[in-house]
């Protein structure tokens, strides 16, 4: 005689933690997408035996996905955005308030950008969104995935393994032979008062120490050019930090004039987030830099996500739609107060919709594994007045 019996656990470890309001419109559009699995275990002989996790089904049916099922009009308006869902102007924001999908569904529009190779999309309602679906070519995500893994965590950049174990150097290398961390190396770059910086030595494998390559996969976040502060949500401009690569900043440059026309927009700062299977990216909204008319540019590798944007309000009623590698996120003006986050990645190989030559081992047998069950978001910003 058999019984199954059903544990539910969720399989998340969040980036940035949401405050505890577990009853608002974006919090239960977060637990919606979150990724759970089933613990299904089997009675035999009055015993629990077995264990397996099996993924819950999740309803994806409202998410948006600016890939598949978006058709482009003819023709397109030189004066305002084209409806191109199939809807009417008179149509009102489609909001699904049912518990199966706690999010909206606006129209899509495409926004008329000349000599851009890629379509740009928004969302009526959304001022200050822009969307570029497969924006990057294979080569130029190979490029950002490499700098990702090779130059950005290492110092002077900071990471969050900086507070407990100093700036790191060689990561990646160190990770590939399975090194681990010296405990008692520690070369400060000046006092511990002015600065938690440190610089740390490798060991060889056997010699103790934190291994490379568990902080290689516990890697969360690493900041670029001006030092970002997460105790304290704040730019730190006396602290070193390694510039914004010249290809990097020329790409964002460039697309920034579609959400601010007018210019002026500096690459100053970027901070790199890094996901693994099951990690997610609390809600929150970013408004601390000092011009908000500049847009954030937000580059997706790797595995697909569900991105949710909200309101102001943790009460609005977010969208939510799909972000694959090799497109692009902007967000300017009104849209850099709304809330939003990643309540999941798809890191199964048959969900993870990666280029092939991506996940290839042509370029780099370490890095296309990586990166295989692995998503990177770059997002880049304007950080002075």
């Amino acid at each position: 005689w058999k019984r199954r019996v059903h544990v539910l656990v969720p399989i998340s470890m969040s980036i940035e933690q949401p405050l505890a309001l577990s009853d608002t419109a974006f919090r239960k559009a977060e637990k919606h997408y979150q990724l759970y699995r089933e613990q299904i275990f089997r009675r035999r002989k009055g015993k629990l035996r077995g264990g397996k996790l099996v993924t819950r089904a999740t309803d994806l049916s409202n998410v948006i996905d600016f890939r598949n099922g978006v058709a482009e009009p003819a023709t397109v308006p030189d004066s305002q955005p084209e409806p191109i869902d199939g809807t009417t102007q008179q149509d009102s924001l489609k909001d699904d308030k049912s518990e199966s999908t706690p999010t909206q569904r606006p129209r899509v529009v495409r926004v008329p950008c000349d000599g851009m190779e890629t379509s740009v999309y928004s969302l009526e309602g959304f001022e200050g969104f822009y969307f570029l679906p497969a924006a990057l070519s294979v080569d130029e995500q190979r490029r950002l995935v490499r700098s990702a893994l090779l130059e950005f965590p290492e110092s002077p950049n900071r990471t969050n393994h900086t507070k407990e174990h100093g700036l790191l150097t060689n990561l990646w290398d160190a990770a590939r032979r399975d090194l681990s961390l010296a405990q008692q190396s520690v070369v400060h770059e000046q006092p511990e008062e002015e600065s938690d910086a440190a610089l740390r030595a490798w060991r060889e494998p056997g010699e103790g120490g934190v291994r490379a390559t568990m902080l290689l996969r516990r890697l969360r976040w690493a900041t670029v050019g001006t030092q970002f502060n997460w105790a304290e949500r704040a730019y730190h401009d006396n602290l070193p930090g390694g510039r914004v690569p010249e290809e990097l900043d020329d790409l964002v440059t460039r697309l920034a004039r579609i959400a601010q026309p007018q210019g002026g927009y500096r690459a100053e700062a970027a901070i790199v987030n890094y996901y693994g299977p099951g990690d997610t990216l609390g809600g929150h909204t970013d408004a601390m830099e000092g011009d908000l008319s500049q847009p954030i540019v937000s580059i997706s590798l790797g595995c697909k996500a569900v991105f949710l944007l909200g309101g102001p309000a943790r009460d609005d009623i977010p969208v939510a739609f799909y972000l694959r590698s090799g497109d692009i996120m902007m967000m300017a003006n009104s849209a850099r107060h709304r809330y939003h986050g990643v309540p999941r990645i798809f890191a199964e190989v048959e969900e993870a919709d990666i280029p092939d030559g991506i996940t290839s081992h042509q370029w780099d047998d370490p890095m296309a594994a990586y990166i295989s069950s692995s998503r990177i978001n770059i997002n880049v910003r304007h950080v002075t007045a």
